[in-house]
């Protein structure tokens, strides 16, 4: 997959369906507001150009770890979100800015428990600047995947660099 941009509208909707059904639509509503708040943001300021970047956990717990995009982008949102099936492992669900997981994190939030979920967002966007790689360790910065199980499904809400 490369940068594929597309008008707002689409992009929220897919935003929307996510939140709606996965997990059985179990996504706190703080983390939903947060995204709600995020995209009234950027339309007011005209910024209607992103692409909604999808995950699994079965995705991001591969070696050097889930780098769809290929290309420098702008980081708005993540989101992330077990769903019900950790085994009480640590999961650090990264953002690095490279082409794999071996370099210097940019984003780190942690999955402990069943359920749990985080959510980062920039209403200015973060530069990456050489690519987008998702990744879940069993340590922060660490080069040992999770198990899927322990980490989670999510997204990222991308522009053009």
């Amino acid at each position: 997959m490369a940068l594929t941009l597309e008008r707002y509208q689409s992009v929220w909707r897919k935003v929307d369906a996510f939140f709606s059904f996965h997990d059985a639509g179990s996504s706190s509503p703080a983390h939903v507001g947060a995204f709600a708040s995020l995209k009234a943001n950027l339309i007011s300021r005209g910024i209607e150009n992103l692409q909604f970047m999808p995950f699994s956990a079965a995705d991001i717990v591969t070696n050097l770890g889930y780098s769809p995009l290929d290309v420098p982008a702008k980081v708005y949102g993540f989101y992330v979100k077990n769903p019900g099936t950790s085994t009480g492992t640590d999961s650090y669900i990264t953002l690095h800015n490279a082409a794999n997981n071996a370099s210097v994190p940019f984003i780190t939030g942690l999955i402990q428990v069943s359920d749990d979920e985080f959510s980062y967002i920039n209403s200015r966007g973060i530069d990456f600047t050489t690519d987008v790689t998702v990744s879940g360790a069993t340590a922060s910065g660490g080069a040992t995947e999770s198990a899927a199980a322990d980490a989670g499904d999510g997204f990222l809400i991308v522009g053009a660099a």
